[in-house]
């Protein structure tokens, strides 16, 4: 019985995996490099997902923002259409990746880098080391250099997979379960990849070390920023929700405190930032309320054109 599971789950999935993947591949090194780029125009919106997440992660923003810049997603290696590579899976390595995917992609600016999450961290180390060309920075729900120390101990989780569900991967239980990738109704053209973009070994495997090497990775970009007159949005989940699953009710208000400390931070990155709590959302902001990213998003980049009137409220929190 579990040699049919196998074998009918290692079928379903090369269909899947045989479905074309929208982009190009990028061989760079000798490995693949999945790289997303729409619309036109200048600057040019890098999307940088979290930990356990590739391009897909940004289905529901950037077809709209591709209709007025030019916006690449890609997949960190190990993740979506991306070759994995061995060892450490951290920030240093990531950006390093991220320079050798736009040199051989052309894309050398100007451009915003927008970061989810962990994606966060490796945004600020970028724009430290290759200051050259970047016009603008936005932070969604992002990832703290000194968020380790200190959050509650109990929020200092793995990746996205348990062991369950690695031990019954193979045998399409995991699937089952309803814990690969999930189809998005607001976004019908991605199913066909959303079916299978996360429940391979290769993923899992990128996750686990990803999750692993998360305090170094925070580590490595204590020491970036501020980041001179350069325009920077921030976006954070609504403090008033519970914050992280499966917590405990004390840990998780505890959580949402310095969470919340921790985004109001970031805005000492640039004199030319500000905040937008994001009202009823929690970590996923650009998934739960993608309409208030596109919006100030696009604001951000017609301020960078010229298009639309700078600012007056940089410094401000506000909550939408």
């Amino acid at each position: 019985m579990l040699l049919v599971a196998y074998v009918v789950e290692a079928v379903r999935v090369h269909r899947l995996r045989s479905v074309p993947v929208p982009g190009e591949i990028l061989s760079i090194g000798g490995r693949s490099v999945h790289l997303y780029c729409t619309g036109s125009g200048s600057p040019t919106l890098l999307l940088e997902a979290g930990l356990g997440d590739d391009f897909l992660s940004w289905r529901r923003v950037q077809p709209a923002l591709s209709r007025t810049t030019r916006v690449c997603s890609y997949d960190r290696a190990g993740y979506g259409w991306s070759t994995a590579i061995p060892g450490t899976r951290d920030t240093d390595h990531f950006v390093a990746e991220l320079h050798d995917l736009l040199a051989a992609a052309h894309i050398d600016g100007p451009i915003v880098l927008m970061g989810h999450s962990m994606g966060g961290l490796i945004v600020r180390k970028y724009a430290s080391l290759y200051p050259q060309g970047i016009v603008g920075m936005v932070f969604v729900d992002t990832s703290t250099p000194t968020q380790v120390e200190r959050l509650p101990a109990e929020l200092s989780g793995g990746g996205d997979f348990t062991s369950a569900d690695e031990l019954l991967l193979p045998f399409g239980v995991t699937r089952m379960r309803g814990h690969c990738g999930v189809e998005d109704p607001a976004t019908p053209e991605f199913n066909s990849l959303l079916r299978n973009h996360d429940c391979l070994r290769g993923v899992i495997d990128t996750d686990d070390r990803e999750a692993a090497a998360f305090p170094a990775s925070a580590h490595e970009a204590l020491n970036t920023g501020p980041f001179g007159q350069i325009p920077i949005l921030i976006f954070s989940q609504d403090p008033a929700l519970h914050f992280g699953d499966d917590l405990p009710l004390a840990a998780a208000r505890r959580g949402a405190v310095v969470w919340n400390t921790l985004q109001e931070e970031l805005k000492q990155l640039s004199p030319r930032s500000r905040r937008i709590i994001a009202r009823g959302s929690t970590h996923y902001i650009h998934q739960l309320r993608p309409e208030l990213v596109i919006r100030e998003v696009n604001h951000l980049v017609g301020e960078i054109r010229g298009t639309e009137p700078a600012r007056s409220d940089y410094g401000s929190t506000t909550t939408e």
